[in-house]
């Protein structure tokens, strides 16, 4: 039995780093997730390759380039091409457990590395594949679009690559690909691509390194308030719905953006309200975080940078404040698609904000009877009233289908997600799976 964290190399056939050829990109964030969960990855590229993105210097290790454009059979270089790939294998793989290939297994110009690779499993039958197929055209259609060795390529294409899984992007394609590559249902898994949003997206790094530390992307829903810790400010309603949300079973964080809010002084306003608001979270089973608590440099003032980018992952945000002249935060918020709450007791919000928003009563600094200073009073502290707008939250947020798509594609197509849920529990099922095959027989 494997000890550890299994070698893993990728095997490409890439002269370089092609920001606008997707599988360039897929090996790309292949190479992130392995380094990033503490794998060193063996990458193998073809000679001339440059270091580019997360292709380091270290894990480079190049292989022969070879004639790939030909419509022969076979070319007149092809044994002497298939014989200098073979020993560059030797050399690069001798240590590796497993080997993610990209279009090996499909693509024509690759067969050289196809019949090479089959020869040096031979030599180790320990040695284990994961082929990724980029393209839904089927190995036989291909033959005839671009007939580089043609005949060869066909031989080959539909005999079952040794000790192999046939990697593909949905479930519904399963019995295809099984069909086309001559092999049995099971030997397909299903990988998703991932996008790294923070990274699609520009994020800060800082935000970046929060968003993970406190698993943001997995949340069903996110509430950001950035505001000092004043009292008038009224942090202990979002608290609320953020914990009425966990208990209808759903993934909720809020986060106080609570800057010129720091002080440490146990007779400080802001920090005699701070610790009320972590009474209120414990007490209603919400899960709360303060950014003057997470990093230093953020007592004092949150990056405007940072805000921005925690609006376009969260989904809702409760404006509860008992007086504002405006608000840019909730406009900003939703620009950034968030579904907005406002108090509805202070008016102003629906004028300036529209009639789209979802209202709840939090107490006011207008007299609402008669449009004047004062005070429109109210304790909402009945855990009903709660759950009623958590509901009105769901129901909201499901009836568009934007927002369900965007919060699955956050949660399930995020780097981490694939990895750890679809990527690397094949390492440990490919390298116990019990395996029987007839090398001899495999020409």
């Amino acid at each position: 039995m494997l000890e550890g964290k299994p070698t893993i190399a990728i095997l490409t056939t890439y002269r370089d780093d092609d920001i606008a050829y997707s599988l360039c990109n897929v090996a790309n964030d292949q190479i992130k997730m392995l380094v990033s969960h503490g794998y060193k990855p063996k990458v193998l590229v073809t000679e001339g390759f440059k270091p580019s993105r997360a292709y380091t210097e270290e894990l480079l290790c190049h292989i022969p380039d070879q004639n790939r454009a030909n419509t022969a059979t076979v070319d007149e270089t092809f044994g002497e091409d298939v014989q200098k790939l073979l020993e560059a294998y030797r050399e690069h793989l001798k240590d590796v457990n497993i080997v993610i290939t990209h279009d090996i297994v499909y693509q024509t110009d690759a067969l050289k590395h196809n019949v090479a690779l089959r020869l040096y499993q031979k030599e180790r039958e320990d040695l284990r594949f994961l082929h990724w197929i980029h393209s839904a055209t089927s190995p036989l259609a291909l033959a005839e679009l671009r007939p580089q060795f043609k005949e060869e390529y066909k031989k080959v294409a539909q005999n079952m690559f040794p000790n192999s899984y046939y990697i593909f992007f949905n479930d519904w394609s399963i019995p295809r690909i099984a069909r086309e590559y001559g092999v049995g249902k099971e030997l397909v898994k299903i990988v998703h691509h991932p996008t790294d949003y923070m990274e699609y997206a520009k994020f800060d790094e800082d935000t970046k390194d929060f968003v993970r530390k406190h698993g943001l992307l997995d949340l069903d829903y996110l509430i950001v308030y950035p505001a000092r810790l004043d009292n008038g400010k009224q942090l202990e309603y979002p608290i609320k719905l953020t914990g009425a949300l966990k208990k209808l079973k759903y993934k909720a964080k809020f986060i106080a953006v609570d800057f010129h809010s720091s002080s440490d002084d146990p007779k400080d306003p802001k920090f005699i309200y701070r610790k009320k608001l972590k009474e209120v979270a414990r007490e209603w089973g919400a899960d709360v975080l303060f950014t003057s608590e997470d990093k230093p440099e953020w007592k004092v003032r949150v990056p405007q940078t940072v805000i921005s980018d925690l609006t376009r992952i969260s989904n809702v945000f409760f404006m509860s404040s008992a007086s504002e002249s405006y608000s840019l935060v909730t406009q900003e918020a939703g620009m950034d698609g968030n579904l907005l709450i406002t108090n509805s007791n202070f008016p102003p919000f629906i004028d300036i904000f529209g009639q789209a928003v979802l209202e709840f009563p939090c107490t006011s600094n207008l007299n609402i009877l008669d449009r004047t200073d004062g005070e429109t009073k109210t304790q909402m502290n009945e855990p009903e009233a709660y759950e009623e707008l958590a509901k009105l939250v769901i129901v909201n947020t499901q009836l568009h289908k934007q927002e369900v798509t965007r919060r699955k594609l956050l949660q399930t197509r995020n780097p981490d997600y694939i990895f750890e849920r679809e990527l690397e529990p094949l390492f440990g099922d490919i390298l116990t799976r019990k395996w029987q095959f007839n090398f001899e027989k495999d020409e």
